[in-house]
């Protein structure tokens, strides 16, 4: 992916856009991960729009490390009946000891090394996203999610899933 000439680090552009590539289909899994692991709505967006951190377009983090328990939390919000209701209902839930630790790898080395190679490589600008699940600066959508389940589904159980679109 990269070698030293010169003294001066070097990119062989098409592997990191492999790389690139791949670390897409990697959270595509990951978030199907979080979905069956922490039992979240493959319909909704909640998934979709998780935040690792906060920024001022996103309020707060809605994926958030708890300490004691060494796992993370989605803290949910839900806006069904909003408009009759004018109250937001919220839940918690917890990932699983092996998806949390996969999630923290992802945010504190391969997100931050994501980052170094596309400004070094491509000198793009790069703006953070506060989305855990985007690519380009394009957050996934629960189409990729439905599609991604039923790819699984063929190859593992070898039945046809219908899975709605939200």
């Amino acid at each position: 992916m990269f070698f030293m000439k010169r003294n001066k680090l070097m990119f062989k552009t098409k592997s990191v856009s492999n790389y690139i590539e791949n670390l897409k289909r990697f959270l595509l899994h990951l978030q199907l991960l979080m979905h069956f692991t922490a039992s979240v709505s493959a319909q909704a967006t909640k998934l979709s729009t998780l935040t690792y951190c906060n920024s001022i377009t996103s309020a707060q983090r809605t994926l958030l490390f708890d300490k004691s328990a060494c796992l993370f939390m989605l803290r949910l919000r839900y806006t069904k009946n909003f408009h009759s209701t004018e109250q937001e209902a919220s839940a918690v839930k917890y990932l699983c000891a092996a998806v949390s630790h996969i999630t923290a790898l992802y945010i504190v080395l391969v997100l931050s090394f994501k980052h170094f190679i596309e400004v070094e490589c491509f000198n793009w600008t790069v703006t953070h996203s506060a989305l855990l699940f985007e690519h380009k600066n394009i957050a996934f959508n629960t189409w990729q999610l439905s599609l991604l389940m039923r790819s699984c589904n063929l190859q593992f159980i070898q039945q046809q899933l219908t899975v709605s679109k939200y």
